[in-house]
């Protein structure tokens, strides 16, 4: 039969090499990290010396020598203080990556207040038995308070899983980030603990998690353009290929591609410099990410050109996308936060399947907006001259 203590080892050395695996895949670029990744290897550092704690704690349990007692107080007050911090970080990670809402401000500044609670629960430990005691060189949670802390870190770490699953259904913004298999992780390791403490495989189920987080983070690393925000070419490219592969115009509705282009992007980059050139980018991309409809995909074809791919059931709803986007778009020139106006191009054309290939599309809708682009600069050549005239 094999001794609990050969799983924990078992779980907490896979645990550990896990972590390891990925602070050492996480090594490049370390130096321009955000402060948001930085939480996250934190996250991951911690519970990697947890999972490293764990092989004392285990093995001088019940070890019957002079000290036992006092490294068994030291050791799991030591480890229990590490998890609060772990499941702490974790929450300031989540809540700081999505963004906490006006509403939630409150309560991030009363996040901490557990954590404190928990440094005082164990102090008081030492001297009067509220969590756990050692008996007979065995580590015994009985302590009436013994709950406290378990319930405090759960909150935390699957409280912030879920503002993070909640956050990312509300956000405009594409989420790669797996919440749903983080709760099933540490959700799982914590009812083993509750049902029987000794096998403590909680440290493992959390190294699942953040390797989960990590391998999506570099998904995203991957598709997303870091100026706009929206995909990138070569997430547009696999996408497109797979879409029109399995597109039939038989389902009633219509793949249409919409491009969309800055006008007079050099101009502002000559005129106002790189930085604003790198703003008109990335107010684009946010313009996309709230103008897109429900299913539709926003990538950046290339230098101030992108892309909305949208499947709809009339073409007018491509009208009704560009409507929106132009609405936006005043909102922004009007608010005066920009030193450029920005103005934009349209193109559009729906994908035929039957004997459509997927560069086709990109070619007419190409055509077709530097057709309107052309359109647009002739009318406002022939404005000017008006007005000119007209003095």
């Amino acid at each position: 039969m094999i001794d609990y203590r050969t799983i924990i080892y078992m779980a907490d050395g896979i645990g550990l090499l896990l972590q390891v695996m990925i602070l050492i895949s996480g090594r490049t670029g370390r130096n321009v990290r955000s402060s948001t990744t930085r939480l996250y290897y934190l996250a991951v550092v911690l519970n990697m010396i947890l999972c490293a704690l764990d092989f004392p704690v285990f093995y001088f349990d019940g070890l019957r020598t002079g000290y036992t007692v006092g490294l068994l107080y030291v050791l799991n007050t030591v480890q229990a203080l590490l998890l609060t911090c772990m499941t702490y970080v974790w929450f300031r990670f989540v809540t700081r990556r999505a963004g906490v809402r006006d509403d939630w401000r409150v309560f991030r500044m009363v996040a901490p207040i557990p954590l404190f609670l928990v440094v005082v629960l164990y102090l008081v430990n030492l001297a009067v038995p509220v969590i756990f005691r050692v008996a007979d060189y065995r580590y015994l949670p009985d302590g009436p308070l013994y709950p406290v802390p378990l319930l405090i870190d759960i909150c935390y770490f699957i409280g912030g899983s879920v503002y993070g699953i909640i956050a990312a259904k509300r956000s405009k913004d594409y989420q790669f980030f797996p919440y749903v298999y983080v709760l099933i992780f540490t959700g799982t390791g914590s009812v083993i603990l509750f049902i029987d403490f000794r096998i403590s495989v909680i440290y493992f189920s959390v190294s699942l998690a953040y390797l989960a987080i990590f391998m999506e983070k570099q998904n995203e690393n991957s598709y997303i353009d870091p100026l706009s925000r929206v995909y990138n070419r070569q997430f547009l490219s696999r996408y497109v290929a797979r879409v029109c592969s399995s597109f039939s115009s038989n389902s009633g509705r219509k793949l249409v591609f919409l491009m969309i282009d800055v006008d007079e992007f050099k101009k502002i980059n000559d005129t106002y410099g790189h930085q604003a050139g790198d703003d008109a980018i990335r107010d684009m991309g946010s313009l996309l990410l709230e103008a897109r409809p429900s299913g539709s995909i926003c990538a950046r074809y290339g230098g101030d050109e992108f892309i909305m791919v949208l499947e709809v059931h009339d073409l007018s709803e491509v009208n009704d996308v560009i409507d929106r986007l132009n609405e936006l778009r005043r909102a922004l020139n009007e608010s005066g936060t920009r030193p450029y106006q920005l103005h934009i191009s349209f193109g559009s054309s729906a994908f035929v399947p039957e004997h459509d290939r997927p560069d086709d599309v990109f070619r007419r809708v190409d055509q077709e907006m530097y057709k309107q682009k052309r359109i647009r600069h002739s009318r406002r050549k022939k404005l000017h001259e008006n007005n000119l005239s007209g003095r």
